[in-house]
């Protein structure tokens, strides 16, 4: 150890000095006034200081001890030779060391030298730790408040006084509960004393409940944190300790983590609709694609209706609407098919009310219609109307009526993909329908005559087929009459062509007209008209054949004001029975038989011999 010795005495200092070198310390200095003690201390620094308690001067060794230990808390030997109680009480005020009473012996000032050095390693580890500690409580995230059995704050961490907005003179020696202030978050009521919920049980304490601490600068911040007891030897209650943990950056990412959840769980949830639109959207794609081929492979509107409506229920699920279409004049169009739950009645659509058809655009119920009225919508029904007119090549072929969802009306998506699912199956609906009158059109043209109306002998010869097939099957007779008009190159010579034309065609619409369900009328060339007459056995095609002839000859028919001479017929019948007749047959068998009814002098009826035959 390096020391400092304080004597006044000169012998008595030198004797020391050498005492103490030959233990093996090292004497940094002696003086012999309280005055030089304080200012050799503060060059040197010793570790220990032998000092004699009556020194000469203003300053007795006490004094000087006293401020020694003030700034440097250096350690004092006092020297005396002196033990009155006065003396001694000022002495221990200054908590010596030791004390050496003079005149002194080497071994107890041996004893005290080593009992020094002994204690101030200890005080260097005491020091070197709480050091430690402290620069540990200093360095961690968390505020530590550090109290005494009596609750008065004894330490604060760098943390804990930035929470609590005091510097570390106004907490130390300050009551906790009036340095921590604490309230529930909820109800903002003051939480019971940490210090009398600790100290006086004993046990730790959690605060598990949102807590709010009320810093002395104003701030307010949200923490949790925990209290537990400090324990000396073993099991001897010293004070608590108090952690605390700032928790508002916690928080804020709890809730940037929760909006960052729900935002996914919307986005997936969109992701998710959009999925089943875009399916849904793929499902109507794949019935329009199969809406037109089907209307592809019908052979008649009514046919091609059908279709539609299917389509209609698949496409429109939980919408109502209908298809209007002009059938019986262009001016009005009637409801050839509905789907959907609607309760009101679908009357005729007259084409000049209705604003779709005479602009031909689309028209939502929401738009004003410019004051038209539609007949096809009751006024309940009609803001939510979507109307498609239906045209090919600007020429209009009616309109579809959708009854669509207020979601329509207002920007949904699903209203806008509403809207173009309907416009592709109107377009889809006007061109299948188009095609399909063009076919069915092209039909009537190839089996129908264009003068008369009446089926085309191409026509006949395959139904005659169908017909005798059936006939042989479900074993009834099938009746054939064939009738020419006499004398009609006669006609055609003295009144021109267009009289004979004329002649046809009133023949042709008296013939129609006396034909039964299921029978079949012709003209099979020229001048030339077959009967085909199902399950007619001779006696009722001889009498049909009658019945026609007599027709005939009272028919009377006008050309530009001109009424000609009345016509007669000639006609010959065959009843097919056997299941080896055939169309030629049957055809030639009927052939004959007129022929014979024109030898015979015309204007008359003559059976075929095998219908005779049949006759008996």
């Amino acid at each position: 150890m390096r020391l400092l010795i304080v004597e006044d005495e000169s012998i008595i200092a030198r004797d020391l000095a050498t005492t103490v070198e030959s233990f093996g310390h090292a004497v940094v200095g002696v003086v012999g006034s309280g005055e030089a003690a304080l200012a050799l201390a503060a060059m040197h620094r010793p570790d220990l200081v032998l000092m004699d308690i009556r020194l000469s001067g203003p300053l007795d060794g006490i004094a000087t001890a006293q401020r020694l230990q003030s700034p440097t808390h250096i350690p004092v030997v006092y020297l005396t030779a002196h033990a009155d109680t006065e003396t001694m009480r000022r002495a221990a005020a200054t908590d010596p060391a030791g004390y050496l009473l003079k005149p002194f012996d080497e071994r107890a000032l041996w004893g005290i030298l080593e009992i020094a050095a002994h204690q101030q390693r200890q005080d260097l580890a005491l020091q070197t730790s709480e050091a430690r500690f402290a620069a540990t409580l200093h360095s961690i995230g968390d505020a530590v408040l550090v109290t005494d059995m009596d609750g008065q704050m004894t330490f604060a961490n760098d943390v804990a006084l930035r929470l609590l907005g005091l510097r570390l003179d106004q907490v130390v020696g300050r009551p906790l509960d009036a340095t921590l202030v604490l309230v529930d978050a909820t109800t903002r009521q003051p939480i019971p004393s940490l210090v009398a919920q600790v100290l006086t049980v004993g046990e730790p304490l959690h605060l598990t409940f949102p807590v709010l601490l009320l810093a002395h600068d104003g701030q307010v911040w949200p923490i949790e944190g925990d209290a537990a007891p400090i324990r000396a030897d073993g099991d001897r209650l010293i004070g608590m300790v108090s952690v605390v943990r700032e928790i508002s950056a916690r928080q804020k990412a709890e809730v940037a983590q929760r909006e960052a959840e729900a935002a996914l769980r919307t986005s997936n949830a969109q992701l998710a609709t959009a999925l089943r639109a875009q399916e849904r959207r793929i499902a109507d794609l794949i019935i329009l694609g199969d809406l037109g081929k089907a209307l592809t492979g019908c052979t008649s509107v009514e046919e091609g209706y059908a279709v539609i409506a299917r389509a209609a229920h698949q496409l429109f699920p939980d919408v109502a609407g209908g298809l209007y279409m002009a059938r019986r004049t262009p001016t009005v169009l009637d409801a050839v098919i509905t789907w959907g739950s609607s309760l009101h009645p679908h009357p005729p659509l007259r084409a000049a009310s209705c604003r779709v058809l005479c602009e031909e655009q689309i028209f939502l119920g929401m738009e004003t219609c410019g004051g038209c009225s539609c007949d096809a919508l009751p006024p309940d029904l009609s803001p939510y109307a979507l109307c498609v007119p239906l045209s090919i090549k600007g020429e209009p072929l009616g309109v579809i009526h959708t009854h669509l969802a207020a979601a329509a009306q207002t920007g949904d998506p699903s209203g806008a993909l509403q809207r173009q699912l309907a416009l592709a199956f109107g377009e889809q609906v006007a061109i299948g329908l188009a095609n399909v009158r063009l076919r069915a059109t092209l039909r009537e043209q190839a089996i129908h005559d264009p003068l008369t109306g009446l089926v085309n002998r191409r026509y006949l010869e395959e139904s005659m087929e169908r017909e005798l097939h059936r006939a042989m099957r479900d074993h009834y007779p099938v009746g054939v009459i064939m009738l020419d008009v006499d004398h009609f190159k006669l006609i055609n010579d003295t009144y021109g062509h267009d009289a004979g034309d004329a002649v046809l065609r009133a023949l042709g619409g008296l013939l129609r007209g006396m034909v039964r369900a299921g029978d079949v009328v012709c003209r099979y060339g020229g001048e030339e008209f077959v009967f085909i007459l199902p399950a007619a056995p001779p006696p009722v095609v001889a009498g049909r054949a009658e019945a026609i002839r007599a027709a005939v000859s009272t028919l009377v028919i006008a050309h530009n004001d001109l009424v000609l001479p009345p016509i007669t017929v000639s006609l010959g019948t065959s009843v097919v029975a056997t299941s080896q007749a055939s169309v030629a047959a049957a055809l030639a068998e009927a052939d004959a038989a007129l022929y014979m009814a024109k030898r015979a002098g015309r204007n008359r009826v003559v059976a075929h011999e095998s219908d005779r035959s049949l006759a008996r």
